[in-house]
């Protein structure tokens, strides 16, 4: 009878021992199953922020295909244009459309004459020292 109490004895302290192991591998599941969670809510968030960002690049990329066509569309007008700006200057029809500016600016016209006076005087000293 004693061997079946110091055996029921030790199964029951083997029990507690095991309860305690089990009531510990139930913790750590939660704290895995919690953590799990938690990174599969981030999962989903960063996953629903790329799907909006790669939305975001698709309707910007509409935008920027028409204005590229835009600008094109500009360039060739503007080319076209330049094209005949440069036709008619090489062969005039409207003659009359460009005329000679003549005007005088009476402090260029002798600060004009002054350095003209300058290089004849340096030219004169240079050849003096020659």
């Amino acid at each position: 009878m004693m061997n079946v109490i110091a055996e029921r004895d030790v199964l029951g302290t083997q029990l507690v021992r095991r309860n305690d192991e089990l009531a510990l591998l139930y913790e750590k599941l939660k704290i895995q199953q919690l953590t799990l969670n938690k990174g599969e809510l981030q999962y989903k968030t960063r996953l629903e922020d790329l799907r909006t960002s790669l939305q975001d690049n698709v309707s910007n990329t509409d935008d920027l295909k028409r204005e590229i066509f835009h600008v094109q569309r500009e360039l060739l007008r503007e080319r076209t244009r330049c094209r005949a700006l440069e036709e008619e200057l090489e062969n005039p029809m409207n003659v009359h459309r460009w005329r000679k500016l003549e005007g005088s600016d009476q402090i260029l016209q002798k600060r004009l004459i002054q350095k003209a006076e300058e290089v004849v005087q340096k030219e004169l000293l240079i050849q003096e020292k020659k």
